[in-house]
């Protein structure tokens, strides 16, 4: 391995370290190691399988838009890249989760680390939308969707014109021209091959709600819609949306709580479950990064 390529593997390695000093610290001061009381062992495993699932089914997806860009991956590697750097979202600024999963292919299969990183802004942007359409559907079904849901579809909107007229190559291009005084070239998105890897997207939302719904079923003592399950994706896009913050750390549990109350619950029952599914959604991030540091070593 040449100098370069050592220094990055050093440099990803800090960039995890970093980010787990971030986490430590915000969960510590936020009290999220307290303990939720649960009522139900079976739908909390439930809900675990169906969380982690989606988190593999989320690096599939990152494998799906790569190969639909002519990069064949291995499924192999595709998770490691996923998985390792799943921690990097603790750090300020969301572009570290983005950058780093692409950076361990670029140095791993020697490939452009600037087309790798255009696909990977275009997966968090895939995400992102549907992420807003599952959550105005929830907003929708509760017959709340004059408070937020407008916001939600103006975002769609948005999002959908960035995504299918390529705008964010293009934005990243010209970022490249300016500071790096570089021309990079990175290869268009046809809309056909987003279309074809949509699905994948979908039932990765599909799957993290559904847990979300068994998870908040294990904790409580009241009857629970099943819309409620729809609030975990718009808790997350609040939590990407919230840049500067660590993975969303306030974004996420916001948005939880006002939903929850929305769907009925108390006020003091949706603060307790927001501050569990921050731990919930934790600990399926760390078991997924055990996971890719098992995938890169093998």
């Amino acid at each position: 391995m040449n100098s370069r390529n050592s220094l990055l593997t050093k440099w990803s390695k800090y960039v995890i370290y970093l980010s787990l000093v971030f986490l430590l610290l915000a969960l510590y001061k936020a009290d999220y190691f307290i303990l939720p009381k649960v009522h139900s062992p079976l739908l909390l495993a439930v809900s675990f399988v169906f969380l982690f699932i989606g988190f593999l089914l989320s690096s599939i997806c990152w494998g799906k838009m790569l190969n639909k860009h002519n990069y064949l991956i291995g499924t192999k590697d595709y998770i490691a890249s996923s998985g390792i750097s799943i921690l990097t979202q603790y750090i300020p600024g969301k572009f570290w989760l983005i950058a780093s999963r692409a950076a361990y292919l670029a140095e791993k299969k020697s490939l452009p680390l600037g087309k790798l990183s255009a696909i990977s802004l275009n997966v968090q942007l895939i995400f992102l939308l549907l992420g807003l359409i599952f959550g105005a559907l929830g907003l929708f079904m509760l017959n709340a969707f004059f408070i937020w849901g407008w916001l939600a579809v103006v975002l769609c909107i948005g999002l959908s014109v960035v995504i299918f007229t390529n705008l964010s190559q293009t934005i990243l291009e010209k970022i490249v021209r300016k500071v790096f005084r570089k021309n990079l070239r990175i290869q268009k998105t046809y809309v056909k091959s987003i279309f074809t890897v949509l699905p994948w997207f979908f039932l990765n939302w599909i799957l993290w709600s559904i847990g979300y719904y068994f998870f908040v079923i294990s904790i409580s003592t009241v009857a629970v819609p099943l819309v409620v399950g729809l609030g975990y994706p718009l808790a997350c896009v609040s939590g990407i949306m919230a840049f500067f913050m660590p993975a969303g750390l306030g974004a996420f549990e916001g948005s939880i709580i006002g939903y929850l109350q929305l769907a009925g619950f108390s006020s003091n029952t949706a603060i307790s479950i927001s501050i569990a599914s921050r731990l919930w959604d934790l600990i399926g991030t760390i078991l997924f990064f055990l996971v890719g540091v098992i995938a890169d070593r093998k």
